[in-house]
């Protein structure tokens, strides 16, 4: 056959099959490279898949103003921080319970134990965002491997993804008590990499922090900002890959690559 048939031939195929526009051995250099088309997707849980407004009606009846979440909340995260950088490490349930007697000290207001447990109880039974399970789903069926990393305790979080029905769609839960820092150290990352067996640019971060997409794509990983209600992206440099208005629309991005 000659070279003109052959390749007209080839291209018939390919349009039948798109895939094979993309050779074998292409495909394998990719791998290597870390720069698959499909990452694997490494999740943030606290906001990003589960619903911390669910705990409004809690620190409406302890503060008589839910919107101290929002405040007590954003001290958990900064503290977080905070340790990480002067290398100390502590149980996230203990950091989320003194920002929780600082804020109620701020306000001269007394804490009780059911306070307290309320309010920790709470978070390990937060319900995932509305479109959550059906996208995690959808993902997995379209062939992504997923896995979750954390600031939350292996317990606690083992205990949140299970309370909100998702656990069995990760392959793998992670938590940062293995590494001794919080995220957004570059540790945590290369931790999950690690444990993950896959190259840092073959993973995708997927959180509705920004701080926690600039520390992923930082450590070498790909990003993708989830621009939930109250969220925006920092700065101006460098941006995510993908940025979505929640994991429905994400999945349906994500569902296009090849």
């Amino acid at each position: 056959m000659r070279l003109t048939n052959c390749l007209q031939e080839f291209l018939r195929t390919a349009a039948a099959k798109p895939a094979l526009l993309i050779p074998p051995w292409y495909r394998i250099k990719r791998l290597c490279e870390g720069l698959i088309l499909k990452p694997v997707l490494l999740f943030d849980v606290n906001e990003t898949l589960l619903n911390v407004d669910a705990l409004r009606p809690a620190f409406l009846r302890i503060f008589g103003d839910e919107n101290v979440l929002k405040e007590w909340f954003d001290a958990v995260l900064l503290y977080s921080q905070t340790l990480t950088i002067i290398s100390v490490y502590r149980d996230f349930s203990v950091l989320a319970e003194d920002a929780l007697r600082m804020v109620a000290s701020t306000r001269q207001q007394d804490l009780s134990r059911e306070d307290v447990k309320e309010v920790l109880e709470g978070i390990r039974s937060l319900p995932p965002h509305p479109e959550v399970l059906l996208a995690l789903r959808r993902l997995k069926a379209g062939g992504f491997r997923l896995a979750a990393l954390t600031n939350s305790s292996k317990q606690a979080v083992q205990a949140q993804l299970a309370n909100a029905g998702l656990h069995d769609l990760f392959e793998n839960v992670m938590s940062v008590d293995a590494v001794g820092k919080f995220k957004p150290a570059l540790e945590t990352y290369a931790y999950a990499c690690s444990t993950l067996l896959v190259a840092p640019k073959g993973t995708m971060l997927v959180a509705a922090h920004p701080w926690d997409v600039q520390g992923a794509m930082r450590a070498g990983l790909r990003g993708a900002f989830l621009k939930r209600s109250g969220k925006s992206w920092f700065g101006d440099d460098p941006k995510p890959e993908f940025e979505s208005s929640n994991l429905a629309e994400l999945a349906d991005r994500l569902l296009l690559l090849d």
